[in-house]
């Protein structure tokens, strides 16, 4: 049997591939490339030091707008050289405090907490300290927030005692470097959702005896993770997988799994207030109050009317363009950077291979389990292994039920586009319902020849994706 590579292997070679991918994406992607873009700009410099007052520079606001609207423009030109001057015009404005205008954010972005938006914090108020023009803003919050991508990534895979090529895959995915480089909440999302993760494995294979160490570190990454976005507090119950074994005593078990899930229960309760009161206000619930906006009409039909949501929700599931519009969203960020390829095979087999790699290989790998005196693991009952696999379905999916849900509710009542950036926190733990027994550690055959594939096959996403953004 190969001996498995290491996790300090795994987290090298992922820094050096995204310091390739963020050099190359920082420079070549334009800035305020779409709407939602420039509201989560926006909205991250509202807890900055440039924010006061509830005003912000117009400066700031012309900047996004302008740079917003000449991307807008621009894709609508085939002229290059009429695309850099619509991209580069608005690089001129410069930062002016003195003339400020009250900002309130859109309401589709106003349920994020400050915890989602710390690089454009920190830019925001390094901006203001050095009076730096509105771009170099832009660009210094993409600089941090590629950077805090990269640190946390590495950090992941070296911490990480197994499933180092799926994480790997996953860190890599297009769809997660775009919503890193446009600053969308949901990378730190996924984040917390992968440190969770590694916290949860290691647990599985730690020699000692779990203390509240451990539970003041599934209690942080969890209050970040429920506190980003509610409705992914369910991966908060995969703790419940951890074995009895690994406790001093059932009742220290009983308090160690309690405080975490009360703690992330109060931060998900916490968040919850903030986005009914923020984006649909409690006064809409009233069923005597008309109201226009989609959002508060769709709250009211989940709460008067479930039965009728779940015949929608099931509809949309059943469509074919739904699997194909989240698999393509998940893997490859969108589908048309890829339709050149289409008539050569190579979109479906993509389409079937990343997953493939992701998840379902843990079916088939040559496995063997290292000994548990190295591991310090005893190996669980077939009632345990089988009850960890319910719940594992059961918490993936009432996440994907909730992500749904929030999706129908801010669509409503047009049918939904779904994007496959919102399932990709879920994914490292589907990894644990296709292996044989997730309680020990598996040393894998072909591990390298492994890593080569998977590699290879992104390798081909990004050229693909690449050639697409240069000659459109």
């Amino acid at each position: 049997m190969n001996a498995p590579l290491s996790p300090k292997f795994y987290a090298n070679l992922y820094a050096l591939a995204s310091l390739l991918i963020a050099v190359t994406l920082f420079f070549s992607y334009a800035p305020l490339n779409n709407a939602h873009e420039g509201q989560h700009f926006l909205r991250g410099l509202t807890f900055s030091a440039l924010y006061k007052d509830g005003t912000l520079p117009i400066s700031i606001i012309e900047f996004t707008d302008v740079t917003t609207e000449n991307n807008f423009l621009a894709r609508r030109i085939n002229n290059t050289n009429a695309k850099r001057d619509l991209n580069f015009r608005a690089q001129d404005i410069f930062l002016d405090s003195t003339k400020r205008q009250p900002y309130v954010s859109d309401k589709k972005v106003v349920r994020y907490p400050a915890i989602d938006y710390i690089p454009q914090i920190i830019a925001g108020s390094l901006g203001q300290a050095f009076d730096l023009k509105p771009v170099s803003i832009y660009y210094l919050a993409r600089l941090l927030c590629l950077s805090l991508g990269i640190v946390f990534g590495f950090l992941i895979l070296r911490l990480l005692p197994v499933y180092h090529v799926q994480i790997m895959v996953l860190l890599l995915l297009p769809t997660f470097w775009i919503i890193e480089i446009q600053q969308y909440p949901d990378y730190v999302v996924t984040i917390a959702a992968c440190l969770y993760f590694v916290l949860l494995i290691r647990a599985f294979y730690t020699k000692r005896t779990l203390d509240w160490r451990q539970g003041m570190g599934f209690t942080a990454v969890g209050t970040v993770l429920a506190i980003s976005k509610v409705v992914y507090f369910p991966l908060i119950f995969t703790i419940l997988l951890i074995s009895p074994n690994k406790f001093a005593s059932s009742q220290r078990r009983a308090w160690f799994v309690s405080a975490v899930i009360g703690f992330c229960f109060l931060a998900t309760l916490v968040n919850v207030h903030h986005v009914l009161n923020e984006t649909y206000s409690f006064n809409i619930l009233s069923p005597n109050i008309v109201t226009s906006s989609n959002p508060q009409k769709a709250l009211l039909l989940v709460m008067q009317q479930p039965y009728l949501v779940a015949k929608d929700l099931g509809q949309l599931i059943l469509k074919e363009n739904f699997w194909r519009q989240l698999i393509t969203s998940l893997f490859i960020w969108k589908m048309a950077p890829l339709a050149m390829f289409e008539p050569f095979g190579v979109l479906p087999f993509l389409m079937i291979a990343l997953p493939f790699i992701l998840v379902f290989e843990n079916t088939i790998s040559s496995q063997s389990s290292v000994s548990n005196t190295k591991t310090g693991s005893k190996r669980l009952t077939a009632r345990q292994n089988i009850g960890g696999n319910v719940l594992l379905i059961l918490v993936v999916m009432a996440t994907a039920i909730f992500i749904l849900l929030s999706i129908y509710i801010d669509e409503y009542p047009i049918t939904p586009m779904i994007q496959g950036r919102y399932f990709i926190p879920i994914l490292p733990y589907t990894t644990l319902l296709f292996s044989r027994d997730w309680s020990q550690v598996w040393q894998r055959r072909g591990a390298l020849y492994e890593l080569i594939i998977s590699l290879s096959l992104l390798a081909v996403v990004y050229v693909s994706l690449s050639v697409q953004h240069y000659t459109r």
